[in-house]
């Protein structure tokens, strides 16, 4: 977090933080209900629909005691990428705003910020907003030739503009999409869960003998489960969908505008995976799942108008969904399975540190390690620890993104960890003091005392857990 964005979770105070994004998650599902003039019944729909998503995963795992995996994040783990959140946010808010466009270019100016950030925040958003603007743009032509059409050309002129400043430089070559029809639920379908069905063995078989009705039928059955699975409640707005049938429905910007986001939010890694962490292209989905908290939250509150005791029994189900969703959420954040607690120790010299390194200064963070065959095996769960609550940035974190323009580099400096490792075991001191100076760096953070370190040290700060040494080169 801290080599991405230049400030740890602590410059954030982070929990003020995620209430800050999580307000401005509702806040902005509240800003497109009333542009689009809900109910109230509806907005308090539609804030229970995007807060706790509630899809079918759960309750299959209450039923079936198996675990089924989305690859995309579930109900309230959106707190977890912030990105998604933030990303989500501006989406919905520039799409609310698309319409009004045609009245000002000024409008034009602020969606073309708005959108032109989003790949930076969240390639995912950024692509779908992107996408957006060009159909719309495509349909204001075709439906209202008279009209004004210049703030429209400032607006993706800008949007453009901003999106080469703001994302090209740091994402240029460090991925693509693949062409790849229904990879993803192939991927689906192979998951433990589904075992018991055979359903590889019989895609193989039926490829093999070029049994194309079987195939196709094998295709439906996995993207019907997954839809159900993964969108849940909001299957209801099938219960309207032939309204897109209609020409009313058509003159409606938002229909447009919306139905374009959340098509191609599924229609994108239906036909398309990544060329680095393949199925991570889920998140498109992700995206349409939280924008199909609208039509759904309408459609529900509009049956209520209708007929009370179905209505309610609908919202009664969606309650009942989400509160297990929610429940589920809490129990796993009160009571994790894997847990890293930090003592008043460590705290201790984490905020030594960060006061000791000036903000140009790295820490080379020696992960806990374990022998096996008389090799260190390293554990690298730390160092990101060691970034957050020092708020400086350290030699090598393994979850470092990917790139292949960095690959190189980032392999180097694993071999150097590992490489110090060795030599902090066999007290080499020479071998140390060359590594550091190799390296640039005279700051190690190891996860235990250190004799050997301690013996070369300028300054140093030992704790059971965790120990700080300043070496001379």
């Amino acid at each position: 977090f801290h080599q991405l964005f230049k400030f740890s979770v602590n410059d954030l105070y982070f929990r003020n933080f995620s209430i800050f994004i999580s307000m401005l998650f509702g806040l902005s599902f509240l800003f497109v209900s009333h542009q689009l003039k809900f109910s109230k019944l509806a907005v308090i729909l539609v804030l229970v629909l995007a807060y706790a998503t509630p899809g079918f995963v759960t309750i299959y795992k209450l039923i079936f005691h198996k675990e089924i995996v989305l690859s995309i994040l579930g109900p309230g783990n959106y707190i977890f990428d912030p990105s998604m959140i933030l990303g989500v946010s501006f989406l919905l808010i520039g799409m609310s705003l698309l319409p009004k466009v045609v009245d000002s270019w000024k409008v034009g100016v602020i969606v073309a910020m708005l959108f032109g950030v989003l790949s930076q925040i969240k390639v995912y958003t950024g692509i779908v907003a992107i996408i957006v603007i060009c159909l719309y743009g495509v349909y204001v032509v075709i439906r209202t030739r008279s009209i004004n059409h210049k703030p429209y050309i400032v607006m993706g002129g800008l949007t453009a503009f901003f999106t080469a400043v703001t994302f090209l430089p740091n994402n240029i070559g460090s991925g693509s999409f693949i062409w790849a029809p229904f990879l993803f639920y192939e991927h689906f379908m192979r998951q433990l869960a589904f075992q018991d069905s055979y359903w590889e063995v019989k895609r193989r078989i039926f490829l093999e003998h070029n049994n194309i009705p079987r195939l196709v039928l094998m295709y439906i059955q996995a993207i019907s489960l997954f839809v159900l699975y993964a969108v849940g409640v909001k299957l209801i707005i099938f219960s309207k969908a032939f309204v897109i049938l209609k020409k009313t429905f058509w003159v409606n910007d938002y229909n447009v505008i919306f139905l374009i986001a959340i098509v191609f939010g599924f229609l994108i890694p239906t036909f398309l995976i990544q060329s680095v962490s393949l199925f991570d292209i889920g998140q498109f989905f992700a995206v349409s799942i939280l924008l199909l908290s609208l039509p759904a939250a309408y459609i529900v509150s509009w049956i209520f108008e209708k007929n009370k005791m179905v209505g309610g029994m609908i919202i009664g189900l969606v309650v009942i969904l989400s509160g297990i969703e929610m429940f589920q959420v809490q129990k796993r954040y009160l009571f994790p399975e894997d847990s890293l607690n930090v003592s008043n120790e460590e705290v201790a010299i984490y905020d030594q540190v960060g006061m000791k390194l000036k903000k140009s200064d790295f820490i080379v963070s020696i992960p806990e390690y374990t022998i096996v065959d008389d090799k260190v095996i390293l554990k690298w769960y730390k160092p990101l620890l060691v970034s957050a609550l020092t708020g400086r940035s350290v030699y090598y974190e393994d979850e470092i993104i990917q790139n292949p323009k960095t690959e190189r580099t980032r392999k180097n400096r694993e071999s150097d960890i590992l490489s110090l490792t060795e030599y902090i075991r066999a007290c080499s001191k020479e071998n140390i003091a060359r590594k550091l100076e190799k390296i640039e760096s005279s700051f190690i953070l190891t996860q235990k005392p250190e004799n050997c370190l301690k013996n070369i040290s300028k300054d140093f700060s030992e704790t059971q857990s965790v120990s700080f040494y300043k070496i001379e080169y």
